[in-house]
């Protein structure tokens, strides 16, 4: 799949959107990351918002606004986030649109399609790994040379993407890369295969899996 990177900003304060977001341009505390799409017609479309998680649902609740608004939807002010079996979704205004939620040590981040099934994950990229913790995710040798915090971010993005969680297990998923940024992905379990976006933004490894069209 090929995809046109039409926002990929990599440190807060930097300008960070087009024209039309004057107001974040200096922001400390907000960023669109990456917005990605395809060029085909009704291609893929995802877009990724972080934050600095000061207080969880309002910083939550403008970078989701900030995504649909990116994504071409305008939200209405009675937009909320509910769960269901532990994935969030949106009620009011939000479309029919997919979301996924992710933090990690005060950085928050929260990813958007309307086109795509999309989980996310971060890590700190400084957090210690046990070869426990090695053991318990990687399912073969060729996943034990891949870095374990950002396997792990791989892994629990695609689930997250399933729809499962960690209710399945992360040796059921075997992942390989597929470029620089770029790794595949499978579920031994569904059969289901798709992409997952890598890349290291601040001190965080951030994972973004892909699922087929919705």
């Amino acid at each position: 799949m090929r995809w046109k990177c039409v926002f990929w900003i990599r440190k807060y304060g930097r300008s960070l959107f087009s024209s039309n977001h004057e107001k974040y341009k200096k922001s400390t505390s907000l960023a669109i990351i990456f917005h990605y799409r395809t060029d085909a017609p009704q291609g893929t479309e995802v877009c990724v918002c972080a934050g600095v998680l000061q207080s969880d649902e309002p910083i939550r609740d403008t970078l989701i606004r900030e995504g649909l608004e990116a994504l071409g939807i305008s939200p209405q002010p009675d937009l909320a986030v509910l769960k269901k079996d532990g994935m969030p979704y949106l009620k009011n205004g939000g479309g029919n649109v997919n979301l996924s939620i992710s933090h990690s040590d005060g950085l928050i981040m929260v990813a958007l399609s309307k086109t795509n099934a999309v989980g996310i994950d971060i890590e700190n990229k400084n957090r210690k790994v046990s070869d426990r913790l090695i053991d318990r995710i990687a399912s073969c040798g060729e996943e034990k040379r891949i870095n374990p915090l950002r396997l792990w971010t791989i892994k629990e993005a695609w689930l997250k993407m399933e729809g499962t969680g960690l209710r399945m297990a992360m040796k059921g998923i075997r992942v390989w890369p597929d470029g620089p940024n770029r790794y595949r992905a499978e579920s031994t379990q569904t059969g289901r295969r798709g992409d997952v976006i890598g890349i290291v933004y601040r001190d965080f490894y951030v994972s973004l899996a892909i699922g087929e069209a919705i």
